[in-house]
């Protein structure tokens, strides 16, 4: 999922929810309603007031232009509720999943990056093509380009 795509399934989730400044990730939006914080210049996506200032300075030639990329919502996305779901096999029956539930790629993300970096996530996965599905018996699989992982066995407990 690249970022524009990040943002546009957050900005859906975000009218439902209390969440942090997708920019700055500060905990400095209006909570009574979304859409009385600052709607950005740069995507549909609410931001805190600051920051819709800082974009309007942005776009004005006062400040540099912040490229979506250092926005903070990508350095931790589970923060924002934006990280992968890990079903567990009930809910997979309840739901009726007969197809994955995500299918992208390992992006180069700043929260990717930094999870190379620190030797979570090998640096040959980066650009790798990426599908969470359901297998009978296993659980929530993570099948990643030339990789096939378990991560869920079947009462959804996370195997090491």
């Amino acid at each position: 999922m690249n970022h524009i795509q990040l943002l546009e399934c957050f900005s859906i989730k975000q009218r439902g929810g209390h969440y942090p400044c997708p920019r700055c990730g500060g905990r400095t939006m209006n909570t009574e309603s979304v859409m009385r914080n600052a709607l950005s210049r740069r995507i549909d996506v609410y931001v805190c007031d600051t920051c819709g200032t800082k974009e309007a300075l942005e776009d004005m030639g006062t400040l540099p232009q912040m490229p979506l990329s250092d926005w903070k919502i990508f350095h931790t996305p589970e923060r924002w509720g934006m990280g992968i779901k890990h079903f567990t096999k009930k809910e997979w029956d309840e739901k009726k999943l007969i197809t994955p539930s995500y299918i992208g790629r390992w992006e180069a993300t700043p929260f990717n990056i930094d999870r190379v970096e620190a030797g979570e996530l090998p640096a040959d996965y980066i650009g790798r093509r990426t599908i969470l599905s359901y297998e009978p018996d296993k659980g929530t699989v993570l099948l990643t380009e030339g990789y096939h992982f378990i991560i869920d066995d079947e009462e959804g407990q996370k195997l090491k």
